[in-house]
C-alpha cells in the first residue's frame, strides 16, 4: 500500500518560519490546496525545499574551497532516497495515473514527471553513493560530486515547480468524489522520518540544523 505523510503541527513551524525566504527564489511553494492529499505533497515539496536550501549551502562551501559538511550533505540526500523517492513519489504517480485517464491534456506533463522521478531515483541514488564512500574515508573526484549535486537540485526544482503550476491545480480541479474515493483505498498512513511527530534517530542531527537556520532567521 502506497502511504500518505502524516505531517503534525509541531513541524510545521518549520515550513513557515522558513518559507518566506524561500518563496523569493520558488514562488510555487505559495500555492495552497483544499485537498489534504495535496497539501501533504505540497508540504513535502516545501521540505524539500528546506533540505535543498541547506544543501546549497554547503555546496557552496564545496566550490569556494572549503570544506563543506558532508554527513550532513549525505543525511540530505539519504532522506530524500528514502522518504520522497519510496513514499512521494508513488503517491503522485496514484495520482498521475488517474489524472491521465480523465485529462488528456495532461499527458505530455505526466509522462515527462513519470521520466524525472526515474531521473530523480538514479542521480539520489548515485549521490548517496558518493556522499557514503566519503563517510567510510574514501576520497571521490569533487567534480563529479558537484555535478552530480547540480544536476539533483536543478532537476528536483524543475520537477517540482511542473507539478505544482501545471499538474495539482488540474487534479484539483478536474478530479470527481468518485476518483477521490477509488483514490483513497490506495493510501495508508506512514510517519516522515524527519519532519512528522518523531524524527528518526538517524536524522537527529540534520533536525538540529534545521531547527538552527530557522533560529537564524528569527
Amino acid at each position: 500500500m502506497i502511504r500518505i505523510a502524516n505531517h503534525k503541527a509541531v513541524n510545521n513551524s518549520f515550513q513557515e518560519a522558513v518559507k518566506e525566504k524561500l518563496c523569493a527564489n520558488q514562488p510555487f511553494l505559495r500555492k495552497a490546496y483544499k485537498k489534504a492529499t495535496l497539501t501533504n505533497l505540497h508540504n513535502d515539496h516545501v521540505n524539500a525545499c528546506i533540505l535543498l536550501d541547506i544543501l546549497d549551502k554547503e555546496l557552496a562551501n564545496l566550490e569556494s574551497g572549503g570544506e563543506p559538511d558532508y554527513l550532513l550533505m549525505r543525511d540530505i540526500i539519504k532522506y530524500m532516497v528514502n522518504y520522497p523517492d519510496t513514499v512521494h513519489h508513488p503517491l503522485e504517480e496514484i495520482l498521475f495515473a488517474r489524472l491521465e485517464k480523465v485529462d488528456v491534456e495532461s499527458h505530455d506533463s505526466i509522462n515527462r514527471l513519470y521520466e524525472e522521478h526515474n531521473d530523480l531515483t538514479f542521480f539520489g541514488d548515485e549521490l548517496d553513493d558518493e556522499l557514503e564512500k566519503i563517510a567510510a574515508g574514501s576520497i571521490v573526484k569533487k567534480d563529479r560530486l558537484l555535478q552530480l549535486c547540480h544536476k539533483y537540485r536543478e532537476l528536483l526544482y524543475s520537477h517540482m515547480k511542473t507539478e505544482e503550476e501545471k499538474v495539482f491545480p488540474r487534479i484539483e480541479r478536474i478530479f470527481s468524489i468518485t476518483d477521490w474515493s477509488e483514490i483513497k483505498s490506495s493510501l495508508e498512513t506512514i510517519e516522515d522520518p524527519l519532519f512528522g511527530e518523531a524524527v528518526l534517530d538517524y536524522y537527529q542531527r540534520l533536525y538540529d540544523r534545521i531547527q538552527s537556520e530557522i533560529n537564524q532567521d528569527e
